[in-house]
């Protein structure tokens, strides 16, 4: 299998819902991590929200839980990550707050990678924490936080651990907007 293929790497998939809309975040784990091993990722992932959970809406929730093994595209069900406490009220989120993307990313030679979480509240404004499109430490200090806990866990799609940028980018995700507005999802 080459190092580029999808399924080169195990993974764990975590659906939930956030602000009213449900999401998938996948994390990947080093070539030939069993099942067990992938708990690592899933307490991860649960902490890397419960940094937040200032500005995490308040409607969090898991959904399922699944992986898939090394070379395989076989998704295999498993426990739900311990639940996460939102603090910011899912009624005082916009439109555009309501599909807004934290997108964090790494790099590893010759390899990449990039998590997204969504139901984070970012005040749209100027002055304003990410009012650029990113959000450093300064700004918000548990993204100094994630990005440090990704880089003890989060794996490129080559493999090999990826260290992650100490800020995050944030930017609405357009076709969810378009769904949102269209009334295909609410």
């Amino acid at each position: 299998m080459t190092s580029y293929a999808p399924n080169y790497t195990p993974r764990l998939r975590l659906k939930y819902q956030a602000a009213g809309i449900e999401h998938t975040i996948m994390m990947r784990a080093a070539r030939g991590t069993s099942a067990g091993g992938l708990d690592a990722q899933k307490g991860s992932i649960r902490a890397c929200f419960n940094f937040g959970a200032s500005l995490l809406a308040s409607d969090f929730a898991w959904i399922s839980a699944d992986y898939a093994l090394t070379d395989s595209d076989d998704f295999f069900p498993t426990t739900l990550p311990a639940a996460v406490t939102g603090g910011q009220s899912a009624a005082t989120f916009s439109l555009k707050q309501r599909c807004t993307s934290t997108n964090f990313n790494g790099r590893v030679s010759g390899s990449r990678a990039a998590i997204y979480f969504y139901g984070f509240w970012w005040e749209d404004g100027l002055d304003t924490a990410g009012d650029n499109g990113r959000v450093t430490p300064g700004e918000e200090s548990f993204v100094g936080t994630i990005a440090t806990e990704l880089s003890g866990q989060a794996h490129a799609g080559n493999g090999l651990q990826a260290i992650f940028h100490q800020y995050a980018n944030i930017k609405v995700n357009d076709h969810l907007l378009k769904l949102l507005r269209r009334g295909t999802i609410s």
